[in-house]
């Protein structure tokens, strides 16, 4: 995401932007944001190793949050996380997987659409929150089928480049699409893995403008199992998703703005999903794991 605006129209910093803070172990409001976020991606930066990513999004609502370093289902069990969406960012409580005294954290933080709306461009009816500005929608809908494939409205009105889904109701993997890799093949945020092939994750279907093409895998859509997704498009000086080949040494990739938030991720071999910002300096933290900031050395 870009940190310097390229239009009077399009100020990036009212799109997407990284917050860092302190826990105390108590109400803790977050602000400085110029916009309400509507998905905030929580994790620990340093006084406590072993704790959790925590995903939290306005459809599915405050106290409810994902974790990206597991396979694991909707955890609404601790009702003292993150309890609001503020207008200028959020309000935290004493739990301490994200507000303990003593531990710095960081906040990746998107804007949607604000409040849900139905969407029934595709075969399942969706609940949307969707940002054409920025590119950014969360979707949430109740799967329908075991057997043949299924398409769900997006609200973005541009082709996703890059969506991430997963089941809110049992333990299975995070599903991730990447134009780049082509809709035959998948990665899993929860995983080093390296990009597998099958049809039973986009049933070999691109996205549109208005659908994205799910199959009858568990990861992305079965019969009576809640799922989220949240979805990407690319926003010319804004954002982008692309890829390149490493050369094992010093590599200049061109994304025609500066970066201000930065997700990579090998997709021939087994290696971390690399997450890097413009507010933590040389440092890098690892999408599936639950590790504290660690030298990009």
């Amino acid at each position: 995401m870009d940190s310097a605006p390229t239009t009077p129209d399009l100020d990036p910093k009212k799109g997407f932007d990284v917050v860092t803070y302190s826990g105390n172990s108590t109400v803790n409001n977050i602000g400085g944001l110029l916009f309400e976020p509507g998905l905030v991606w929580l994790k620990t930066r340093t006084g406590h190793s072993g704790k959790n990513h925590g995903l939290f999004d306005v459809v599915r609502g405050p106290t409810k949050f994902l974790i990206s370093n597991s396979n694991g289902a909707e955890n609404s069990s601790y009702d003292n996380n993150l309890t609001a969406f503020n207008p200028d960012g959020f309000r935290l409580e004493e739990e301490p997987d994200f507000n303990s005294s003593g531990r710095t954290y960081v906040g990746w933080c998107w804007r949607a659409g604000g409040p849900a709306v139905s969407n029934s461009d595709g075969t399942i009816t969706t609940e949307v929150s969707a940002n054409t500005d920025y590119g950014f929608s969360i979707i949430k809908f109740l799967g329908v089928n075991n057997a043949t494939p299924s398409t769900v409205g997006h609200g973005l009105g541009a082709v996703p480049k890059f969506v991430l889904v997963k089941n809110l109701t049992d333990a299975e993997n995070w599903a991730v699409y990447h134009a780049s890799l082509g809709n035959t093949k998948y990665l899993q945020l929860n995983s080093t893995a390296a990009a597998a092939t099958s049809s039973q994750y986009w049933n070999d279907t691109s996205p549109t403008t208005s659908v994205i093409t799910l199959n009858n895998h568990e990861d992305v859509q079965r019969i009576n199992r809640n799922y989220v997704v949240y979805a990407w498009s690319e926003v010319s000086g804004y954002s982008k998703f692309s890829s390149y080949s490493g050369t094992g040494s010093t590599h200049t990739v061109d994304c025609g703005f500066r970066p201000a938030f930065l997700i990579v991720k090998s997709s021939t071999g087994a290696y971390n999903w690399q997450i890097k910002d413009k507010e933590r300096g040389d440092v890098v933290l690892f999408a599936d794991t639950n590790g504290t900031d660690t030298s990009d050395g």
